[in-house]
């Protein structure tokens, strides 16, 4: 009876540790996701001033980027150029927003920069994401 409950015990033992290394990769591999997608993650943009940030791509992305700032009308650019320096995308924020978003697709393979300028007076925080919309959509389909 005692050897039963030894052996119940390292069951249980050996099915936590199991789900515990299961859960943290698939954390791992979300966390990953995100991070490849984040460009820029909450930073401040001074006046008239710019961030940017590099992306290689293959020809034929479906690329979605999306610029989120938590003030109404702020003045904000994004601008997308290839690695020719062409521009690809270039967008304006509204004052009726605190997101800018567009999307494109890649023509070909490269580095992609993304540039985040602050047209106003007051600084601006920013996050911006660039990501893939097909692996995005792939992710998050409920339809499956």
């Amino acid at each position: 009876m005692h050897r039963k409950y030894i052996m119940l015990s390292a069951g249980i033992l050996l099915a936590s540790a199991l789900s515990i290394i299961v859960v943290s990769s698939y954390s791992s591999i979300e966390r990953d996701q995100q991070d490849q997608n984040t460009l820029i993650n909450n930073e401040v943009i001074a006046p008239y001033k710019s961030v940017s940030a590099v992306k290689t791509l293959k020809a034929g992305e479906n690329m979605q980027l999306l610029v989120h700032y938590p003030l109404f009308g702020a003045l904000l650019n994004a601008k997308i150029t290839d690695s020719h320096e062409t521009i690809v995308s270039d967008v304006n924020s509204t004052r009726y927003d605190r997101e800018l978003l567009t999307t494109f697709t890649a023509q070909a393979d490269g580095e992609y920069t993304v540039t985040i300028t602050n047209l106003g007076t007051e600084q601006i925080p920013v996050h911006v994401v660039f990501s893939n919309v097909q692996s995005e959509y792939k992710n998050n389909n409920p339809f499956r």
